[in-house]
């Protein structure tokens, strides 16, 4: 289980369907920031900061390799925007399954 903002908070175990190549966490806007890329192409960015809606989630892909250079994606069946006052883990974890089971992204 990795920690995010000093709380043990994404058990990635859970995403069963892709595999987690790449995760970074670093301090943005007095908070901080996860990135976690998946296999499929697709990705999770995870927020806690000053100007968020609590814990948010973003889908989004990569424009090359590594993780710090990525782009918001706003068409998927998981969201269509940013999704924000995420209450607990479960639910958490529950979208990063959707991610995970998204179709490979093609280039």
């Amino acid at each position: 289980m990795a920690e995010f903002n000093g709380n043990p908070m994404l058990d990635l175990s859970l995403v069963q369907v892709a595999e987690v190549t790449d995760i970074i966490e670093r301090e943005r806007h007095g908070g901080n920031q996860l990135l976690a890329r998946l296999s499929n192409g697709y990705g999770a960015s995870i927020v806690n900061h000053v100007g968020s809606y609590g814990t948010e989630l973003a889908v989004i892909t990569f424009d090359r390799e590594g993780i710090s250079t990525f782009n918001l994606v706003y068409d998927t069946p998981v969201t269509n925007d940013v999704i924000g006052h995420i209450e607990d883990f479960d639910e958490l974890n529950g979208y990063l399954i959707q991610i995970a089971n998204l179709p490979e992204v093609v280039k």
